[in-house]
């Protein structure tokens, strides 16, 4: 199996997007752009809600168990590396595409009241 970087495509969602579904859902409207495979997908859901640590280390011990001389098919570790290739990029992807979206909107800091009478700052777009 030959290793091929991972293309990502844009996901094509709005600022009124990212603000009504916040950081998890943008994620998921960039893996409904993309065919990602369940693997891939896990590993995207694991990274955001910060139970993927394990799933780290495990790659971590994989690769230098290969570098040690392990009995690992090469096609398995391609294709792990490979899958966590893809989260990553699909996050880098998803974060820079936010960063676009809050540069064009930025909006204005003011200030609101909240249940308890006490001011706490608020972004008006």
């Amino acid at each position: 199996m030959a290793y091929t970087s991972p293309t990502i495509t844009p996901s094509g969602q709005t600022y009124a997007q990212l603000k009504a579904r916040g950081f998890a859902g943008y994620v998921d409207g960039l893996i409904a752009a993309n065919s990602f495979n369940q693997s891939v997908i896990n590993h995207i859901h694991g990274l955001v809600k910060q139970t993927d640590v394990g799933g780290i280390i495990r790659l971590e011990k994989l690769i230098d168990n290969w570098m040690s001389g392990y009995p690992i098919a090469a096609s398995d570790l391609t294709q792990r590396v490979l899958d966590y290739t893809t989260a990553f990029k699909a996050l880098l992807a998803a974060l820079e595409e936010i960063a676009v979206l809050w540069d064009a909107n930025q909006g204005t800091l003011t200030t609101s009241v909240d249940g308890a009478g006490m001011p706490v700052p608020k972004r008006v777009l």
